[in-house]
C-alpha cells in the first residue's frame, strides 16, 4: 500500500488483493 494518499472505499483489495 502507498503511504501518499488514501484511496475512496472503491477497491478495498488494492493490487494485492489478487
Amino acid at each position: 500500500m502507498t503511504g501518499r494518499r488514501r484511496r475512496k472505499k472503491g477497491n478495498r483489495r488494492g493490487l494485492r488483493g489478487r
